[in-house]
């Protein structure tokens, strides 16, 4: 027998259902501390609640991006510690992964890190990135794929649109959400 209880309108919500809005607000919440910058306490959070997606890429990314946090602090020193002890013993480094190494331990050279060639790596959009990553990994790992039923959509949409205007030798206007 299945667990019902009733919610403040009188309708019942399944057990199930209470189950996923805990873990949409658990995958909030690392989102987040990962757009906030504070990407230790969003390391935390998961080998809590999801230690299963901490495999050694994700791992390597968010150690970069902890790097790339202290520096932005102007915590140089600590930088470096987290480079000895986390991303120098990165197992297995990819050809991608070394060229990422080489990008942010370049910051270190400069004494204002906006003024260097990755500066890009200190932006919101950067850090958005690594909260979609992760956030992709925790919904596979439950089972929901690595996109949600609404960015599917949206995908097939913007596909069928481009397949229309094909067919009409190009006209109509671009798919275009703003």
């Amino acid at each position: 027998s299945k667990n019902h209880s009733k919610n403040q309108h009188g309708s019942f919500i399944d057990g199930v259902e209470n189950a996923d809005q805990l873990k949409l607000r658990e995958r909030e919440a690392v989102r987040i501390l990962i757009t906030e910058g504070r990407i230790l306490e969003a390391q935390d959070f998961l080998r809590t609640i999801f230690p299963s997606i901490l495999h050694p890429q994700l791992l390597f990314r968010l150690n970069c991006q902890h790097f790339v946090e202290l520096l932005r602090e102007k915590k140089s020193e600590e930088a470096i510690l987290v480079a000895r002890e986390r991303l120098s013993s990165h197992p297995n480094p990819t050809k991608e992964e070394k060229e990422h190494l080489c990008k942010i331990m370049g910051m270190v050279a400069y004494v204002d890190i906006q003024k260097s060639p990755s500066a890009s790596l200190l932006s919101e959009t950067h850090r958005q990135e690594l909260a979609v990553e992760v956030n992709a990994c925790i919904m596979e790992s439950l089972g929901m794929g690595r996109s949600s039923k609404l960015e599917t959509l949206l995908r097939q949409l913007q596909a069928s649109h481009e397949t229309l205007r094909r067919c009409n030798n190009g006209m109509g206007s671009p798919f275009v959400l703003s």
